[in-house]
């Protein structure tokens, strides 16, 4: 059984998304240089992930936190 919303499933869907496609090819060169590429910093701005958590009151998505359980 899912606890996910659908609205939190698509968040999900397109983190699983930005890591696979944007951040694996970069993981060595992240793990070499122990820093992640600007680049990849500003498509996660783009996306809203620094401001998942965060009340829309306060300019964030205002998801709540959730354990997938399925």
């Amino acid at each position: 059984m899912s606890l996910l919303t659908d609205e939190n499933l698509q968040m999900k869907l397109m983190i699983r998304s930005f890591v696979e496609n944007e951040v694996e090819p970069y993981a060595q060169q992240i793990e070499e240089e122990d820093r992640i590429p600007e680049h990849l910093i500003e498509k996660a701005k783009e996306l809203g992930l620094f401001g998942i958590s965060i009340p829309e009151a306060y300019g964030g998505i205002g998801l709540n936190t959730v354990s997938d359980t399925g």
